[in-house]
């Protein structure tokens, strides 16, 4: 990990700044590049097509943040799945309990 990223922030400050907008560019695109992601951010580009391929590496961000999002959701649905199943289990042994119990009673009132 980037020291300079590091410190900025564990102490709350800003990553980027008008005086190391070049650093902050080339390490981005080395991270993305570590991550997978295409290193095609020219964040000081002026031309139309450089400036698409930036909104669409945001949007392919922003798409991954919603999977992972479902995926966590998705996951903490099936941690929670067995404790339902056992509630469920439990009241169906208590159901059955019950029914057993008044039919006992049913038969001693005949």
């Amino acid at each position: 990990m980037d020291l300079i990223w590091f410190r900025s922030f564990c102490s709350g400050y800003t990553f980027a700044d008008a005086g190391n907008l070049e650093h902050c560019a080339k390490y981005l695109n080395q991270t993305l590049m570590t991550f997978g992601f295409p290193a095609s951010l020219d964040l000081f580009a002026a031309d139309p097509e450089s400036i698409a391929r930036t909104c669409n590496f945001i949007h392919s961000l922003l798409q991954q943040k919603q999977r992972d999002i479902e995926f966590r959701e998705s996951a903490n649905d099936q941690r929670q799945s067995p404790s339902k199943d056992r509630e469920l289990a439990t009241l169906t042994r208590k159901d059955a309990k019950a029914t057993t119990v008044f039919k006992a009673q049913i038969e001693n009132l005949q």
